[in-house]
């Protein structure tokens, strides 16, 4: 099994792919108003700084609000990932899909109520 790293233990350039990986992801969160799992891991205020980019930069598109939520916070995207749990291979890819990720955290949740 290769090894597994969590994002701060990246390099500055495996960061980059696990976050323009990444942001896609949370934009069709975002845009669905499911971000409840994301919020409760990371910090507020990194949170509250992409959706507040996100919000007032609506396109329609995931691909353009992603575009312009990474040229604006990126660093905050950075911070929100390194609150989470994934694991990541060494060129920055996740170990397993960030919508299985949120499907076990779903069904952890579920299991805790």
């Amino acid at each position: 099994m290769p090894e597994q790293y969590q994002f701060n233990q990246l390099n500055d350039e495996a960061q980059t792919v696990a976050v323009t990986e990444f942001a896609p992801f949370y934009v069709a969160h975002f845009k669905h108003d499911d971000l409840e799992i994301i919020a409760a891991l990371a910090d507020d205020r990194l949170v509250a700084e992409i959706n507040h980019v996100l919000g007032g930069n609506r396109q329609g598109t995931i691909e353009h609000d992603t575009a312009v939520s990474l040229r604006m916070t990126v660093a905050a995207y950075r911070g929100v990932l390194a609150a989470l749990d994934m694991t990541y291979d060494q060129w920055g890819h996740t170990t397993t899909t960030w919508q299985q990720w949120y499907a076990d955290k779903h069904a952890g949740l579920i299991k805790e109520n």
